[in-house]
């Protein structure tokens, strides 16, 4: 169950309530929680804030993601480039 769902659920919240609050829409955060579409950063601002936190980034990063086996990002780990992955796309754009 995605983490924007649960919280929606432990707050007795419908999606066109939650949609409300984030100006957005009930079809939107359906998508979201369905992993069909990821919040655009505003939006995504938006959910972080009106959820206090409970529903960050990192719950929308795909769950075959490299990071961690769920999807999260373990203590450390960044999205950034490497120095490795630095130097491969120079390697294969020279």
């Amino acid at each position: 169950m995605h983490a924007l769902e649960k919280f929606l659920i432990s707050r007795g919240l419908t999606q066109e309530a939650f949609a409300e609050l984030i100006g957005s829409t009930q079809e939107s955060v359906s998508r979201y929680i369905s992993g069909e579409r990821t919040p655009r950063r505003d939006v995504m601002v938006r959910i972080i804030a009106a959820t206090d936190g409970d529903v960050t980034a990192n719950d929308f990063l795909p769950r075959d993601a490299s990071p961690g086996a769920s999807g999260r990002l373990a203590a450390g780990e960044s999205l950034a480039p490497t120095n490795d992955d630095a130097e491969a796309e120079a390697t294969t754009c020279s």
